[in-house]
């Protein structure tokens, strides 16, 4: 969640102060598991689960029901009750909120966190496309995210 931190600093950084340029806008599963390298990549279970949870419609829902927000970090139960809820470094379990996500066979609890640049009202309104849509909720269409793509292989 440190790395999360660190990266969302940077964004920060990109989206206040390339006024006019497309703002980054994340989104960020913590999941932990089980992994095998076979001869198409990365798989397992638990890789499927966490992009699941990054292309939950609770994910994108946040992304375009807050224009402002930088990064939605979604954590998974195990991560949420492993970590989160004690409140290591200085992490706030207040920050995080519980969601269930349903992607195609995939149904879990999960919690989001929605980190921003700072207050709605003290940021510019920038310009940003929409690259992809991996969600089948017709009320998030045109709602302006960049998708860099998923990391792994597609699990589609």
């Amino acid at each position: 969640m440190a790395s999360a931190v660190g990266a969302t600093r940077r964004i920060r950084g990109h989206n206040t102060s390339s006024v006019g340029q497309p703002r980054i806008r994340l989104r960020v599963a913590l999941h932990a598991g089980e992994l095998h390298d076979d001869p198409q990549g990365w798989a397992g279970t638990d890789l499927i689960a966490a992009c699941r949870l990054v292309n939950g419609d609770p994910v994108y829902r946040q992304l375009r029901t807050n224009p402002w927000a930088d990064l939605v970090l979604v954590v998974s139960e195990q991560i949420y009750h492993g970590v989160v809820e004690h409140g290591y470094r200085d992490i706030d379990p207040a920050d995080y909120q519980p969601v269930e996500v349903s992607v195609k066979e995939f149904h879990a609890r999960a919690w989001l966190q929605l980190v921003s640049s700072g207050l709605p009202e003290q940021l510019p309104v920038l310009p940003y496309h929409e690259t992809a849509r991996h969600s089948t909720d017709p009320e998030l269409s045109g709602n302006g995210w960049v998708n860099s793509g998923d990391a792994g292989r597609s699990t589609r």
